[in-house]
């Protein structure tokens, strides 16, 4: 199983699944953090990312629910690779259709 967890994401809930055996890649749209090495700054998009980045930027404005270009670019990259998006953010994600979703939360 593969997830891609969002820079929103605690980078301990991170290193503890990859101990635990899962796949986790950490996607940024700005400045990687110093403390995690495994960052990818949005590099896994390719011509199919780019298809269902169209095709979700227009469902969402058709049902008047437009959503920031790079969260619809993680989220297409997500669904490209068939990965579960990790994310404390919800809301910027919740109305794109198909994208399995988890939200990460430290307590």
């Amino acid at each position: 199983m593969l997830f891609l967890a969002d820079e929103s994401c605690d980078f301990s809930v991170v290193r503890a699944l990859r101990r635990a055996g899962f796949d986790v890649l950490c996607i940024s749209e700005s400045s990687p953090r110093a403390d995690d090495s495994e960052v990818i700054r949005l590099s896994l998009c390719d011509v199919e990312c780019a298809k269902i980045f169209g095709t979700i930027e227009s469902k969402l404005r058709m049902i008047g629910r437009p959503t920031g270009e790079v969260d619809i670019l993680i989220a297409a990259t997500a669904l490209a690779h068939n990965a579960i998006l990790a994310t404390t953010n919800r809301r910027h994600f919740e109305n794109i259709e198909g994208l399995k979703l988890e939200v990460w939360r430290v307590e």
